[in-house]
């Protein structure tokens, strides 16, 4: 429950203080970074949703009409309606589609991961499938996102009739989605700055408390099920390139672990490419029953090693051949 900063006590309002610092500093990189497409948002929880770190959740408006939520597609990403369009039409898609809208009706979960290599592909992709899915009648109980405090901190910059304004990532959220979930992520950009700090233990025993509390209310709603999650399993967007060319990315947490092995979960792989004037979507293979760690990394693994320019232009068979088959529950 949002507390008031009046009823916050002097540990409290610290830990509301140092994590404001850090989320606007591991936000800065992603800023710069994009092209002018996004700007930093003052700490201000009475100006922009979401930003109290004590409050883990953030209630949004879906479901909402298709021409409004595809408009703030639109703004964000141009070609939006055509990824999805042409994800719609490749081969293999309507029985993967029918395939999730079914286990989402026996009261399962479906969790939507992409290998997260950069910010907006989580929710392109959790709105594809929100879209697909309607267009075959099925209506998800709820479309939920998990993403990190630094979201908080992020605006757009949204051309509305020629005119440039700074909108809230968390504000643009809210349109397609019917929860968001604010993680604060533990990876070493994170630790970075924590270990900067002369209270860092507090900090790091404030975000574990944090934390937990986040995969509570999560895991209610995954307890009664019918719900379609946008989630990111690496919890960052950094990632290497192998000497084989291939993605390396960052190692899976025990909590991202325990969340995509749920027993009412199942997962959904997809790629996403934005990159120059041919955007590219494909679901990798069938849901998947993560049942270990060792299943978790061999789900992203696939994605992991799938060269999106090279396969672009792939035939739908080829694609099939690919990952068509790649199932493991």
């Amino acid at each position: 429950m949002l507390e008031s900063m009046d009823t916050l006590n002097k540990e409290q309002l610290q830990f509301v203080a140092d994590i404001s610092g850090i989320v606007e500093r591991i936000a800065a990189p992603h800023i710069a970074a994009s092209a002018g497409l996004m700007v930093s948002l003052d700490y201000d929880p009475g100006t922009y949703p979401g930003q109290d770190p004590m409050n883990p959740h953030v209630q949004g408006f879906y479901p909402q009409p298709r021409n409004i939520t595809d408009k703030v597609a639109v703004v964000a990403q141009k070609h939006y309606i055509s990824a999805r369009d042409a994800l719609a039409e490749r081969q293999g898609t309507e029985e993967k589609i029918v395939e999730a809208g079914e286990y989402l009706n026996a009261g399962g979960n479906i969790a939507v991961i992409t290998r997260h290599d950069n910010l907006t592909d989580i929710a392109f992709a959790l709105k594809k499938m929100s879209d697909l899915l309607h267009d075959r009648g099925y209506q998800p109980r709820s479309a939920a996102i998990v993403v990190s405090e630094m979201i908080t901190r992020i605006g757009h910059i949204f051309v509305f009739n020629g005119t440039p304004k700074k909108i809230p990532a968390i504000s643009t959220l809210q349109v397609i989605c019917s929860d968001i979930y604010k993680s604060i992520p533990q990876t070493d950009s994170t630790e970075e700055e924590i270990s900067k700090l002369p209270n860092a233990e507090d900090i790091r025993a404030g975000i574990s408390n944090r934390n937990k509390g986040m995969m509570s209310i999560l895991n209610e709603q995954l307890d009664i099920g019918g719900v379609l999650l946008g989630l990111a399993p690496t919890g960052t967007t950094k990632v290497t390139v192998t000497e084989s060319g291939d993605l390396s990315l960052a190692p899976l947490k025990d909590g991202t672990i325990k969340l995509m092995s749920h027993p009412k979960i199942r997962v959904l792989r997809m790629l996403v490419e934005y990159e120059g004037d041919a955007p590219f979507a494909y679901i990798c293979g069938g849901l998947v029953d993560i049942k270990s760690a060792e299943d978790a990394e061999a789900a992203l693994d696939v994605l992991a090693k799938a060269d999106t320019k090279g396969i672009k232009d792939a035939s739908d068979s080829e694609l099939l051949r690919r990952f068509g088959g790649l199932a493991l529950g």
